[in-house]
């Protein structure tokens, strides 16, 4: 007496356990590395950083006109690949599932004029119209007030660094027809071509990605804002047409208004 069986699904269901197992492990250990790098990184950075700001104040021991402007660019340098360490922290944080809201009282309209005050630098020498309309009534938003500020100004400094001489930024906030606060900001700049917009919002993944693109930067300022906006609850929707520019709009759950919302 025989008896057969076919496990051939059986079979493909242990290999695929298998696999999700094995992608999870790697996963968790590119984390892990990210995160032990970026703290092994940034130890000696803020070394160099302070010792850079100690020779620009230092009155006993005063630099020369030549040297103030190397140890200036010394200083932008090092905040600039401070932020991008920064941000590849907030990503294993996000992926590991560590980072959460310190939530309060946030004001839309406030945040906005703070984050345009620290982007209007950049935006002067290019000749950019940047611009805010937040309405004096928009009611305040309960969530964490540095994730949203990170967010905005991630979508700002896109929206600088691919904006044309002679463009417009705006950023906008409105009630939408579901009762939910929305955020967007939109630039005149090349746009994005439709093949690549899931690509922007991947990690370390960029519509220019080859090697003599003409943007810096490592891909991180939409996927965690998209990210840091789904722990609000939100999304995160990216609209974008070659040649006539892009928006970014960031929606909370209508929930997360403190007080009744006025009509769209």
């Amino acid at each position: 007496v025989g008896v057969m069986e076919d496990i051939s699904d059986h079979l493909r269901l242990i290999e695929a356990e298998r696999a999700r197992e094995q992608a999870e492990a790697a996963n968790q250990a590119k984390n892990e590395f990210l995160s032990r790098m970026s703290h092994e990184l940034r130890t000696p950075l803020n070394a160099m950083l302070g010792f850079a700001q100690l020779l620009e104040l230092d009155e006993r021991h005063p630099l020369a006109a030549g040297q103030r402007p190397w140890v200036t660019q010394i200083q932008h340098a090092g905040w600039h690949l401070l932020d991008m360490i920064n941000d590849v922290l907030d990503l294993a944080k996000v992926e590991a599932g560590k980072m959460s809201l310190s939530e309060e009282s946030v004001d839309l309209g406030q945040i906005t004029a703070s984050c345009l005050r620290l982007v209007s630098s950049n935006t002067e020498e290019e000749r950019i119209d940047l611009r805010s309309e937040i309405p004096d009534n928009l009611p305040p938003l309960k969530g964490d007030r540095r994730k949203i500020k990170q967010i905005l100004i991630n979508l700002l400094s896109n929206a600088v660094k691919f904006t044309p001489v002679g463009g417009q930024i705006r950023v906008t906030a409105r009630i939408n027809e579901n009762g939910e606060p929305a955020l967007a900001v939109s630039d005149t700049g090349e746009g994005i071509p439709p093949e690549s917009l899931n690509e922007v919002l991947s990690p370390f993944r960029q519509a220019d990605s080859g090697l003599n693109r003409r943007f810096d930067g490592i891909g991180l300022g939409l996927p965690l804002s998209k990210a840091m906006a789904e722990l609000h609850g939100g999304t995160l929707e990216l609209e974008s047409e070659v040649g006539a520019g892009t928006t970014v709009t960031v929606t909370f759950p209508a929930e997360r208004l403190e007080t009744a919302a006025p009509g769209s």
